[in-house]
């Protein structure tokens, strides 16, 4: 039977009102639907994120907890402000409080951008209005101050991983979520792919991930070539060029690319592009063959061995290993030359110091290139005038993992979550297979000082889980 609102809003809007739909095993979003909630008192809200991100998905499910009339336009191709009034009809003058969203404002043509830059500057009375679209620059809504979001309230996280993996009956571990989002940077269109296709086929999550990749992974190419066709020709050439290797991805072209909706996003206040997109050449639709995934594996834990694609880099010189061991154990793998002169070469003739730098960066670009091909470097390791950075956030870095559920089961604590924080202490103990870099010359100060942590965090959850 409908609900009172449904039939409500059909009266209102007529037969074509219904709430797009969605697949049924979808799960709310908490982080959409708070900041939805919050920004409630705004007239007018913009949302936009790349494509497969689940913008509709989960605004859809938001709708369907609101009490007031609804109604969610799904723009066509080149839709133009005739066919947008059309859409949106009665919405536009509505004689109650009324929640319009309009979806895929990237589609529009300039004469219903303007349109809806018009509506956003001078809302309706009774109107609360919410833009849908990939690209943030689709919309002139500068001068209209209303809120923002991006990504950061859609990307899945590893409690979200854990509720859809419930849904489908897959058991999971937090290690294999958290390796999970990592490996998707959350992109929801591969979260759900990787988990549906464990459920349907009986296998560990990380076997899920390989199979939809290998089987289903052409809808990444799909969503890439239909967001390519849409955009700003001048922002899809720098798509290209960077996902090619023709041109570094520097802070201001990634900030571009996700002003864009083209797959960066800001992750821990850093911009990348997410890393599966990079495992796909950009070009016409029959050209988008998926190129083998090569993931960077870290092991700081026993052993220092770094992977691409299960093939150890080796390096030719202790000082250049150290050199990505430091970087390997910094949050966002950077480093200034300064600070590297000063670990590496301290108290000595500078001149030599920055020639000795140089030469081991171009040491360990040569031993990367041997395993991933020189025009692919930049994508894991890259050195300017001012810093050098190890690019390890496309896969598992286990130090990475560990220190991240160290810090999960004492915010569980502090917040009085004590299974939650129990399963924390659970995998960083699972995670810490061994003293950091063992085998190192201990007398580095820094070595002895990133050891000496992790074996008291270590020993702290051994001692939290009674082991």
């Amino acid at each position: 039977m409908r609900s009172r609102n449904a039939l409500h809003v059909q009266q209102l809007f007529g037969a074509e009102a219904e709430l797009p739909k969605i697949a049924p095993d979808a799960i709310p979003r908490p982080a959409l639907a708070r900041w939805l909630g919050s920004n409630g008192g705004h007239r007018v809200r913009m949302l936009s994120a790349p494509p497969g991100m689940g913008k509709t998905t989960g605004v859809v499910l938001w709708l369907r907890t609101c009490a007031e009339p609804r109604l969610c336009v799904e723009l066509p191709p080149a839709c133009d402000e005739r066919t947008l009034r059309e859409l949106c009809g009665k919405a536009l003058a509505p004689r109650e409080p009324t929640i319009l969203v309009i979806d895929g404002v990237e589609r529009a043509t300039p004469d219903a951008c303007a349109a809806m830059e018009r509506l956003a500057a001078d809302p309706p009375a009774r109107l609360n209005l919410v833009y849908v679209g990939r690209s943030r620059t689709s919309l002139d809504v500068r001068n209209a101050a209303l809120p923002a979001a991006g990504s950061d309230v859609l990307r899945f996280d590893a409690d979200d991983v854990r509720r859809l993996c419930e849904v489908h009956g897959v058991s999971t571990t937090d290690v294999e979520r958290v390796a999970l989002v990592r490996a998707s940077s959350g992109w929801a269109v591969v979260v759900a792919g990787a988990i549906r296709t464990a459920a349907v086929n009986g296998i560990p999550l990380p076997e899920g991930l390989a199979r939809w990749r290998r089987d289903d992974g052409r809808i990444i190419a799909s969503l890439i070539d239909d967001a390519l066709e849409t955009s700003d020709p001048d922002d899809a050439s720098l798509f290209r060029r960077i996902l090619g290797g023709d041109e570094l991805p520097t802070a201001l072209a990634l900030a571009r690319l996700a002003d864009a909706g083209l797959f960066a996003q800001d992750i821990g206040g850093r911009i990348r592009l997410n890393p599966l997109v990079l495992a796909f050449p950009s070009g016409p639709r029959a050209s988008l063959e998926p190129r083998e995934a090569i993931p960077l594996e870290i092991e700081v834990f026993g052993t220092f061995r770094v992977r691409v694609g299960g093939q150890e880099i080796r390096f030719a010189r202790r000082r250049d290993r150290n050199i990505v061991e430091f970087l390997a154990l910094r949050r966002d793998g950077k480093a200034s030359r300064t600070e590297l002169l000063e670990t590496f070469w301290p108290g000595g003739d500078r001149a030599l110091a920055r020639q000795g730098l140089r030469t081991a960066c171009s040491m360990i670009r040569r031993a990367f290139g041997a395993c991933v091909g020189e025009e692919r470097v930049s994508a894991y390791f890259e050195a300017d005038a001012a810093a050098v950075v190890l690019r390890s956030e496309a896969s598992g870095n286990r130090y990475h993992q560990f220190v991240e559920q160290v810090e999960r089961a004492r915010e569980a604590e502090r917040s009085g979550a004590p299974e939650a924080a129990e399963r924390s202490w659970s995998a960083a103990a699972a995670l810490y297979t061994g003293p950091l870099l063992a085998g190192e010359e201990v007398a580095m100060p820094w070595v002895a000082q990133a050891a000496r942590a992790a074996e008291a965090m270590a020993a702290e959850a051994r001692r939290r889980i009674g082991g």
